[in-house]
């Protein structure tokens, strides 16, 4: 079973429900690709996290998921600060630039 993952702004999780607020996503998920009620999703927000759930409601501006679980996403352990990496990279770029 094929399950949708979304990346979006901000997660508000209420005791046992996650909700997203991004009318994008929601207009996505409401009426392109049409996902009803039950049907399990994995949203992220870029914290490291995954969230887990199950559509519950789908309202115009905001959708409320039932929480299963909410897991470390393993991508993240091992990646160093790459906005560090970046901008060194581009201070030597830089640098080489103007020598």
């Amino acid at each position: 079973m094929k399950i949708h993952r979304f990346f979006v702004k901000e997660i508000i999780e209420k005791n046992d429900e996650l909700v997203i607020t991004d009318v994008d996503i929601i207009h996505q998920i409401k009426n392109v690709l049409r996902l009803q009620k039950g049907v399990s999703v994995v949203l992220l927000d870029g914290s490291g996290k995954e969230y887990f759930g199950k559509v519950k409601i789908i309202l115009k501006s905001e959708s409320i998921f039932s929480k299963e679980k909410i897991k470390p996403n393993g991508f993240y352990k091992n990646v160093p600060n790459l906005g560090s990496i970046i901008s060194y990279q581009l201070f030597q770029i830089e640098q080489k630039r103007l020598t």
